[in-house]
């Protein structure tokens, strides 16, 4: 659960709940039940993820909706939720839809140059030591880009259920390298800006 979540936050759960299957939201404000974001029928659903999106995007664009994005300032808290869903480390989550186990997470850096980053990362990994190299070769990277939110959607999916904890580090591994290369992105627009401060 992240508390007081900025558009930044919404934004990245906004893409995950839209592209990832089985992944619900739940959004807290004020001590109330929350709204809730789902695609399923057999549960209490405020919002469609693709109602949440127009509505992030607005706000985030300063769009039509941002006379709704008052609704942001007035959020405590934002959870990921779902039937079959699980949290892992660094924002992460494994994802058990129909009988399929993904790890899905999502990611501010550029949607041009996630699946580069996604190979880099891999690469480092095995260099490294970090994964193994049959995991590797026999788990592939899907990347779902949402350039309108900024955001691209990363998921991998587990060949069998036998190498779910090998995956399960995989993906976490992955998910750490390219939140250093968001981190990088990030800086590198911050200086070309000018608003580095030096």
């Amino acid at each position: 659960m992240i508390a007081r979540p900025c558009t930044t936050h919404l934004r990245l759960a906004a893409a995950l709940a839209h592209s990832a299957e089985g992944i619900d939201l739940e959004l807290w404000m004020g001590g109330t039940d929350p709204l809730v974001v789902s695609r399923r029928r057999d549960r209490r659903v405020d919002l469609s993820p693709c109602e949440l999106r127009r509505l992030v995007l607005g706000a985030a664009t300063n769009g039509p909706a941002a006379v709704v994005a008052g609704w942001i300032r007035r959020l405590d808290a934002l959870a990921v939720a779902g039937r079959g869903v699980a949290p892992s480390l660094g924002g992460v989550w494994r994802v058990d839809h129909d009988g399929v186990g993904s790890w899905v997470w999502a990611t501010t850096l550029p949607g041009s140059k996630v699946a580069l980053a996604v190979a880099d990362a891999a690469t480092g990994l095995l260099a490294d030591g970090e994964a193994d190299a049959s995991v590797v070769e026999c788990c592939g990277a899907t990347v779902k880009v949402d350039d309108e939110l900024g955001v691209s959607v990363v998921s991998i999916e587990e060949p069998c259920s036998e190498i779910r904890d090998q995956v399960g580090r995989l993906a976490q591994g992955l998910a750490a390298r390219l939140r250093v290369e968001e981190l990088l992105h990030e800086a590198e627009r911050t200086i070309r800006n000018g608003s580095a401060g030096l």
